[in-house]
């Protein structure tokens, strides 16, 4: 009987680092134009000088990102599962980034498999997003809002984000609010990352994680959230234009906060087109093995990070 073992598939590099390349490039671009203070690029001038003070921005960010795929990834194949590389998605404005993603080429064919491959990226990227985002507000500073300051960029406030505030600065006065350093706004976007992937709802993370806790009932779970991020839309918009109304302000701004919940309705839409895609919100898993008592409290635990990490409104711009 021969001894020879197959030789494992290879693994797709090339494409990968392109992608990972691009992103980097974005990521420093909207480091050094965005993100980080025009000062910084003032004193170097050009192309070299904006990626230089894009640094603080992009090099965290790209870890938390590699951190959360490379937790798939280790999952995946300690479960032996073939699986790619993470594909970062790179766009030259906004956050500089889309995040990233990994493709699984085998089929996840137990509960306890599609548990520790759902909580894996999420619970990395979070630990390192925790740690840099310490960090980070110890580098940023408290300032006053004054009427004339301008427009300023007001990030979303979850229960996590707003403990970890209260930990470093303790109470704020009124009137008063943390301007955050590069490094805080890339951790940031590593809460606003695991958010998004921890929702419940069809074959993102917390959907992995939900649908290995409650099998194919999850499905119909899954429905009735996707139907509520669009109520969710509406609800946001309505209350934030009419408390923008009430308070006097003009109709560009009233017009403005209507357009607040307009985040859910976006996701609402690419989640209703990776349900056509996938043929569902979730494939079926087999029976193969219960998760036991320590994986069902660590999904339970998952899921409630969630709740902790969720943000009405992520992002807006607010006028002083």
């Amino acid at each position: 009987m021969s001894d020879v073992r197959p030789m494992p598939p290879r693994v797709n590099w090339v494409v990968p680092l392109i992608l990972f390349l691009l992103t980097a490039g974005t990521t420093l671009w909207v480091g050094g134009t965005w993100w980080n203070a025009g000062s910084a690029v003032g004193r170097n001038p050009g192309l070299p000088g904006i990626f230089l003070a894009g640094l603080p921005y992009a090099f965290p960010l790209m870890g938390i990102l590699l951190c959360h795929e490379m937790g798939h990834y280790l999952a995946g194949r300690f479960h032996r599962l073939e699986v790619s590389l993470p594909y970062f998605i790179p766009i030259p404005m906004a956050l500089g980034t889309m995040g990233a993603l990994i493709v699984y080429k085998s089929r996840i064919g137990s509960a306890r498999k599609l548990l520790d491959v759902g909580v894996a990226g999420p619970l990395s990227g979070l630990l390192v997003s925790t740690v840099l985002m310490i960090i980070g507000l110890n580098l940023s500073t408290v300032q006053k809002l004054t009427p004339g300051m301008g427009p300023i960029i007001q990030e979303g406030q979850s229960l996590y984000y707003m403990g970890l505030k209260w930990l470093v600065f303790g109470s704020l006065p009124a009137g008063y609010d943390v301007f955050l350093h590069p490094i805080a706004w890339a951790s940031w976007v590593g809460f606003f990352v695991t958010m998004i992937n921890l929702l419940p709802v069809g074959q993102l993370d917390g959907g992995h994680v939900a649908y290995a806790l409650l099998g194919p009932a999850q499905n119909r779970i899954s429905a009735w959230l996707h139907g509520s991020m669009v109520a969710l839309a509406v609800a946001i918009g309505m209350l934030n234009a009419s408390g923008a109304f009430l308070a006097g302000k003009s109709m560009e701004v009233v017009a403005q906060e209507g357009m607040t919940g307009s985040f859910w309705l976006a996701w609402a839409a690419v989640l209703y087109l990776l349900k056509r895609i996938g043929r569902g919100y979730h494939p079926p898993v087999s029976e193969e093995g219960a998760l036991g008592r320590g994986r069902t409290v660590l999904g339970v635990a998952t899921l409630i990070l969630f709740l902790l990490l969720f943000m009405p409104v992520p992002i807006r711009i607010v006028e002083l």
